[in-house]
């Protein structure tokens, strides 16, 4: 995740107002009953009230540099996926980096959660393969337990990857079998020399 600090010194007042700093760090002033963050009061004078569901981005990452071509009005997701480190291709989000790994990967390579929303999980499939299989080997028992719900709350899932097993059973015999033709093929004469040589 991208780290935001302020790299500058805050100035004492803006527009005559005493500057303070919010618990997130960022520049306020009072206005009223409450506080306004300086670089969205900088971005509504030029385009009017933020509209609810929007947050006001700094482009360099920097707390303290309000300029109004240094701010960007996201959605609050593209906002939190911007400083998650997320990376847009033609104006589509395409990649994000593992929380585990720290690799930046596709979106592919990250399960889909549950739910209408089609987010991602923070963990690519194999951070999470590999979590779970070193679950497993430390809870062997319940793992059993778990795998024998899932078989039984599953049974058309529990009934395909049965299937798929057993068709590649047969796909390696029928491999080996292969080879074994091909081998007796090419050592016919070989083993045909053989015999004679025992019967004499």
């Amino acid at each position: 995740m991208k780290d935001i600090r302020n790299t500058k010194p805050l100035p004492a007042r803006f527009n005559g107002h005493k500057i303070t700093q919010s618990k997130d760090q960022y520049p306020c002033i009072a206005e009223g009953k409450g506080h306004k963050m300086v670089h969205v009061l900088v971005w509504e004078r030029e385009h009017g009230p933020k509209p609810p569901g929007y947050d006001i981005h700094h482009k360099d990452f920097d707390k303290t540099n309000w300029v109004h071509d240094n701010l960007e009005l996201l959605t609050k997701s593209d906002h939190k996926r911007v400083h998650a480190g997320w990376i847009k291709t033609k104006g589509e989000w395409s990649h994000k980096p593992c929380t585990k790994c720290h690799e930046l990967l596709p979106l592919s390579n990250f399960y889909l959660k549950k739910g209408p929303t089609k987010c991602t999980y923070s963990k690519c499939k194999q951070c999470q393969i590999q979590i779970r299989i070193e679950w497993a080997r430390k809870n062997p028992e319940l793992a059993a337990e778990k795998q024998r719900d899932w078989h039984k709350n599953n049974p058309e899932k529990s009934r395909a990857i049965k299937d798929r097993q057993n068709a590649r059973r047969k796909g390696k015999k029928r491999i080996r079998t292969d080879k074994r033709i091909i081998w007796e093929r090419a050592n016919y004469q070989k083993r045909k020399a053989t015999r004679t040589d025992m019967r004499d």
